[in-house]
Protein backbone atom coordinates (compact mmCIF):
# COMPACT_ATOMS: atom_id res chain seq x y z
CA UNK A 1 0.00 0.00 0.00
CA UNK A 2 2.81 2.47 0.93
CA UNK A 3 4.81 1.72 -2.22
CA UNK A 4 1.66 1.88 -4.35
CA UNK A 5 1.00 5.39 -3.01
CA UNK A 6 4.55 6.38 -3.93
CA UNK A 7 3.97 5.01 -7.45
CA UNK A 8 0.84 7.17 -7.69
CA UNK A 9 2.79 10.24 -6.59
CA UNK A 10 5.54 9.50 -9.13
CA UNK A 11 2.91 9.22 -11.89
CA UNK A 12 1.41 12.59 -10.89
CA UNK A 13 4.83 14.29 -10.65
CA UNK A 14 7.05 12.75 -13.37
CA UNK A 15 9.83 15.16 -12.40
CA UNK A 16 10.50 12.95 -9.35
CA UNK A 17 12.07 10.34 -11.66
CA UNK A 18 14.76 12.91 -12.46
CA UNK A 19 15.57 13.22 -8.77
CA UNK A 20 15.71 9.50 -7.91
CA UNK A 21 14.01 7.07 -10.31
CA UNK A 22 11.09 5.11 -8.87
CA UNK A 23 12.64 1.74 -9.76
CA UNK A 24 15.63 2.70 -7.59
CA UNK A 25 13.82 4.28 -4.65
CA UNK A 26 11.01 1.73 -4.35
CA UNK A 27 13.03 -1.18 -2.89
CA UNK A 28 15.14 1.21 -0.82
CA UNK A 29 12.19 2.94 0.80
CA UNK A 30 10.51 -0.39 1.51
CA UNK A 31 13.63 -1.72 3.22
CA UNK A 32 14.11 1.52 5.13
CA UNK A 33 10.45 1.63 6.17
CA UNK A 34 10.59 -1.93 7.48
CA UNK A 35 13.82 -1.30 9.39
CA UNK A 36 12.64 1.95 10.95
CA UNK A 37 9.30 0.49 12.07
CA UNK A 38 11.06 -2.54 13.54
CA UNK A 39 13.17 -0.11 15.55
CA UNK A 40 9.96 1.47 16.84
CA UNK A 41 9.93 4.61 14.71
CA UNK A 42 6.72 6.23 13.56
CA UNK A 43 8.48 8.66 11.27
CA UNK A 44 11.09 8.63 8.54
CA UNK A 45 14.18 10.84 8.58
CA UNK A 46 15.36 11.99 5.13
CA UNK A 47 18.92 12.44 6.39
CA UNK A 48 19.09 8.86 7.69
CA UNK A 49 17.65 7.61 4.41
CA UNK A 50 20.12 9.61 2.31
CA UNK A 51 23.02 8.43 4.48
CA UNK A 52 21.96 4.79 4.33
CA UNK A 53 21.48 4.71 0.54
CA UNK A 54 24.09 7.31 -0.49
CA UNK A 55 21.64 9.81 -1.99
CA UNK A 56 22.03 13.57 -1.91
CA UNK A 57 20.07 14.78 1.16
CA UNK A 58 18.47 17.58 -0.89
CA UNK A 59 17.08 15.01 -3.33
CA UNK A 60 15.64 12.90 -0.53
CA UNK A 61 14.10 15.94 1.17
CA UNK A 62 12.44 16.85 -2.15
CA UNK A 63 10.98 13.34 -2.37
CA UNK A 64 9.77 13.42 1.23
CA UNK A 65 8.06 16.76 0.55
CA UNK A 66 6.19 15.15 -2.34
CA UNK A 67 5.42 12.04 -0.26
CA UNK A 68 3.96 14.25 2.50
CA UNK A 69 1.55 16.20 0.30
CA UNK A 70 -2.07 15.86 1.40
CA UNK A 71 -2.69 12.55 -0.39
CA UNK A 72 0.74 11.04 0.37
CA UNK A 73 1.62 8.32 2.88
CA UNK A 74 3.64 10.70 5.07
CA UNK A 75 2.46 13.65 7.15
CA UNK A 76 4.62 16.66 7.96
CA UNK A 77 4.78 17.63 11.61
CA UNK A 78 6.83 20.47 13.06
CA UNK A 79 8.94 20.20 16.21
CA UNK A 80 9.75 23.43 17.97
CA UNK A 81 11.17 24.32 21.37
CA UNK A 82 9.53 27.38 22.93
CA UNK A 83 12.06 30.13 23.66
CA UNK A 84 10.16 31.13 26.82
CA UNK A 85 9.64 27.83 28.68
CA UNK A 86 11.79 25.47 26.54
CA UNK A 87 8.86 23.06 26.12
CA UNK A 88 8.96 21.00 22.91
CA UNK A 89 5.87 21.45 20.75
CA UNK A 90 4.85 19.09 17.93
CA UNK A 91 2.55 20.92 15.52
CA UNK A 92 0.53 20.11 12.40
CA UNK A 93 0.32 22.41 9.35
CA UNK A 94 -2.75 24.11 10.79
CA UNK A 95 -1.31 24.43 14.30
CA UNK A 96 1.90 26.07 13.10
CA UNK A 97 -0.15 28.78 11.38
CA UNK A 98 -1.60 29.71 14.76
CA UNK A 99 1.54 28.95 16.72
CA UNK A 100 1.24 29.18 20.46
CA UNK A 101 3.22 27.13 22.98
CA UNK A 102 1.09 24.39 24.51
CA UNK A 103 2.75 24.88 27.89
CA UNK A 104 3.07 28.65 28.47
CA UNK A 105 0.90 29.96 25.59
CA UNK A 106 3.72 32.22 24.33
CA UNK A 107 3.11 33.13 20.69
CA UNK A 108 5.98 35.50 19.89
CA UNK A 109 8.47 32.97 18.52
CA UNK A 110 7.04 33.03 14.99
CA UNK A 111 8.00 36.68 14.70
CA UNK A 112 11.69 36.00 15.32
CA UNK A 113 14.02 35.74 12.33
CA UNK A 114 15.56 32.45 13.56
CA UNK A 115 12.13 30.78 13.71
CA UNK A 116 12.57 28.94 10.38
CA UNK A 117 15.95 27.54 11.41
CA UNK A 118 14.64 26.42 14.81
CA UNK A 119 11.62 24.48 13.56
CA UNK A 120 12.48 20.88 12.68
CA UNK A 121 10.31 18.98 10.22
CA UNK A 122 9.27 15.42 11.04
CA UNK A 123 7.90 13.12 8.35
CA UNK A 124 5.44 10.93 10.22
CA UNK A 125 4.05 7.76 8.66
CA UNK A 126 0.27 8.08 8.37
CA UNK A 127 -1.62 5.57 10.52
CA UNK A 128 -3.10 3.30 7.80
CA UNK A 129 0.34 2.78 6.27
CA UNK A 130 2.03 2.31 9.63
CA UNK A 131 -0.54 -0.26 10.64
CA UNK A 132 -0.21 -2.10 7.32
CA UNK A 133 3.59 -2.35 7.62
CA UNK A 134 3.41 -3.45 11.26
CA UNK A 135 0.93 -6.19 10.37
CA UNK A 136 3.10 -7.35 7.47
CA UNK A 137 6.18 -7.40 9.69
CA UNK A 138 4.38 -9.50 12.29
CA UNK A 139 3.77 -12.12 9.62
CA UNK A 140 7.43 -12.22 8.58
CA UNK A 141 10.18 -13.91 10.50
CA UNK A 142 12.08 -11.40 12.64
CA UNK A 143 15.38 -12.60 11.24
CA UNK A 144 14.70 -11.18 7.75
CA UNK A 145 16.27 -7.84 8.50
CA UNK A 146 19.12 -7.28 10.90
CA UNK A 147 18.92 -3.79 12.31
CA UNK A 148 22.36 -2.70 13.28
CA UNK A 149 22.82 0.98 13.93
CA UNK A 150 26.48 0.87 14.86
CA UNK A 151 28.53 3.30 12.80
CA UNK A 152 25.52 5.28 11.57
CA UNK A 153 25.75 9.01 11.85
CA UNK A 154 23.48 10.82 14.28
CA UNK A 155 21.53 13.04 11.95
CA UNK A 156 18.92 15.63 12.85
CA UNK A 157 15.72 16.59 11.11
CA UNK A 158 15.56 19.11 8.27
CA UNK A 159 14.51 22.63 9.25
CA UNK A 160 11.39 24.42 8.09
CA UNK A 161 13.66 26.80 6.18
CA UNK A 162 15.22 23.88 4.26
CA UNK A 163 11.83 22.36 3.46
CA UNK A 164 10.48 25.66 2.15
CA UNK A 165 13.61 26.17 0.05
CA UNK A 166 13.50 22.68 -1.47
CA UNK A 167 9.84 23.04 -2.39
CA UNK A 168 10.46 26.47 -3.92
CA UNK A 169 13.55 25.42 -5.91
CA UNK A 170 12.07 22.24 -7.38
CA UNK A 171 11.29 22.29 -11.12
CA UNK A 172 7.64 22.26 -10.17
CA UNK A 173 6.10 22.69 -6.72
CA UNK A 174 6.13 19.38 -4.86
CA UNK A 175 3.37 20.42 -2.47
CA UNK A 176 1.06 23.40 -3.03
CA UNK A 177 -0.09 23.36 0.61
CA UNK A 178 3.52 23.85 1.67
CA UNK A 179 3.74 26.90 -0.61
CA UNK A 180 0.69 28.44 1.09
CA UNK A 181 2.15 27.67 4.53
CA UNK A 182 5.40 29.35 3.55
CA UNK A 183 3.56 32.49 2.39
CA UNK A 184 1.61 32.61 5.65
CA UNK A 185 4.68 32.20 7.84
CA UNK A 186 6.70 34.76 5.86
CA UNK A 187 3.88 37.28 6.30
CA UNK A 188 3.98 36.61 10.06
CA UNK A 189 7.77 36.94 10.11
CA UNK A 190 7.59 40.19 8.14
CA UNK A 191 5.07 41.66 10.60
CA UNK A 192 7.30 40.65 13.52
CA UNK A 193 10.48 42.04 12.00
CA UNK A 194 8.82 45.32 10.96
CA UNK A 195 7.70 45.92 14.54
CA UNK A 196 11.29 45.84 15.82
Amino acid sequence: MFIQELANIYSKIPYLNEIIPFYEISPQIELFLNQEIRLGANNLNPYRFSYKFAHDPKDVINLFIAFSASDGPLKRMYRYECSECEETNILSDEEIKNFKCYNCYFDGDMEKKEFLDNVKVIFEIKQPYLKEVKNRLKDQASSDIKSSQSGEAKLGSPTLKEIFEMNRLAKQPLDNELERLEEYIFRSLSRGLSSI
